[in-house]
């Protein structure tokens, strides 16, 4: 007795097989670009966070600076304003990157 040709060149078990084989090496690749995908965002925010509290740093000690070298051209109301706005704007500095 012949076999019909589809039979004899793809076995169901083997076909089947395969078809498993290739969806879990799907997966398995899918994983992979996640995590790969996943360690460039930590680093990317690593990166920012860094960044974002040098840039703070930088910016607080020039308005300090800057705040110094006003207080004594200054006089009055206004530099009573500066001394009370001045170091409450500067703290929040300290929570910038955290």
């Amino acid at each position: 007795m012949r076999t019909p040709i589809n039979e004899y060149y793809t076995d169901k078990e083997y076909e089947f097989a395969l078809k498993e084989m290739r969806r879990i090496m799907e997966r398995k690749r899918a994983l992979a670009e996640a995590q790969a995908a996943q360690k460039a965002r930590e680093k990317v925010k690593k990166e920012f966070q860094t960044r974002a509290k040098q840039i703070a740093l930088e910016t607080k000690t020039t308005i300090t600076n800057i705040s110094s070298q006003m207080d004594t051209a200054i006089r009055g109301n206004i530099l009573k304003r500066l001394e009370m706005y001045v170091p409450n704007m500067l703290v929040k500095y300290d929570d910038i990157g955290k």
